[in-house]
């Protein structure tokens, strides 16, 4: 697991091969508080071959509050045209006194709808 406090300014990235029309499916559990004026966002961000980022990166946030049990998050991004990787990322910005995010389980699996 990760545990993340007191940080101005907090971001862990993985790039992982992708094609154009992968399936890519997150999983990860959370817990932790978050304060109005903090942020905790997931990032999914691609790249073509010539090192070109996608014009927006597909984000979750997880809104202010408190999450003293863990819960779940899951999204899943269809990898558009011209992607040759994709990264998973977390940010963590502006996190006051008391603030925190743990993570744990992180599940990441690609698959392609080709019917």
């Amino acid at each position: 697991g990760l545990r993340v406090e007191g940080a101005t300014y907090f971001s862990l990235f993985q790039w992982l091969p992708g094609e154009p029309g992968d399936q890519v499916d997150f999983r990860l559990r959370f817990r932790g508080k978050v304060s109005v004026g903090s942020r905790f966002v997931i990032t999914i961000q691609g790249m073509n071959r010539q090192g070109k980022l996608w014009a927006s990166a597909r984000e979750a946030e997880v809104p202010p509050g408190e999450y003293p049990e863990w819960r779940v998050l899951a999204r899943q991004v269809e990898l558009p045209e011209d992607t040759a990787w994709y990264s998973i990322g977390f940010r963590f910005n502006q996190q006051m006194p008391g603030d925190y995010m743990e993570l744990d389980d992180l599940q990441v699996s690609t698959w392609r709808d080709d019917a």
